[in-house]
């Protein structure tokens, strides 16, 4: 019963005829086993339940989704420089490192995107810009690992591309301290948008109106 309420609050949302219609998108980042670890199963012990709900809701509602992946080939040729200058062994192709979290697993249809670097933009080369493009989105929900550095980065490159960026808070994970002054700082002046999973639902009409709107701008 839950999913078909969804289902239509969704549909809802992109059955307005004679406007031009934004798309709320959903991107979940480097949800990946060489990025979680025992510090912070303690500190948010409810971050992969949060994000398996957040990914159900997402599908339910009709987002378009998609999954990046820190992943970097093993003779370290598209490796970043501080892992390089550090001789460090991380992400690496084929490793455990870069396998999923079953929490954030992804359904056939959902776009995955491999990226080099912290910022989704760039490390996908440009890949990021053109699904979201294509799929109409004007505003991304952003959920992940780690708060202060992909996430972040991402989100905030989001913002120069011209989307609305919004983070999911309890479905993303840090360090503590790097995950709240992150949240304080740039979702508190105004240049990100904070959200929670069960907020998703109660947000989306509004979020639907700034996705109309941005669109609508694009095309004059």
């Amino acid at each position: 019963a839950r999913l078909k309420r969804l289902r239509a609050a969704g549909q809802h949302h992109v059955r307005q005829k004679g406007k031009v219609k934004g798309k709320v998108a959903l991107v979940i980042i480097d949800c990946q086993y060489g990025f979680w670890n025992e510090r912070l199963a303690i500190d948010f012990p409810k971050f992969q339940a949060r994000t398996a709900r957040l990914l159900q809701q997402g599908r339910a509602l009709g987002l378009p989704i998609l999954h990046l992946r820190e992943e970097f080939k093993s003779d370290g040729s598209d490796n970043l420089a501080p892992y390089i200058v550090q001789g460090k062994q991380f992400m690496i192709e084929c490793t455990h490192d870069v396998a999923v979290l079953p929490c954030a697993a992804e359904i056939p249809g959902e776009c995955v995107l491999r990226k080099t670097a912290w910022d989704g933009f760039v490390g996908t080369q440009g890949a990021l810009l053109k699904a979201l493009h294509g799929a109409g989105a004007s505003v991304c929900l952003f959920a992940g690992l780690a708060t202060s550095i992909c996430v972040l980065q991402t989100a905030t490159a989001a913002v120069n591309h011209g989307f609305l960026g919004v983070m999911v808070e309890d479905a993303c994970a840090d360090h503590i301290y790097a995950h709240e002054a992150v949240l304080k700082r740039y979702a508190g002046f105004g240049g990100l948008e904070r959200t929670t999973v069960d907020a998703i639902v109660s947000s989306l009409p509004n979020w639907q109106d700034q996705a109309d709107l941005l669109s609508a701008r694009a095309l004059e």
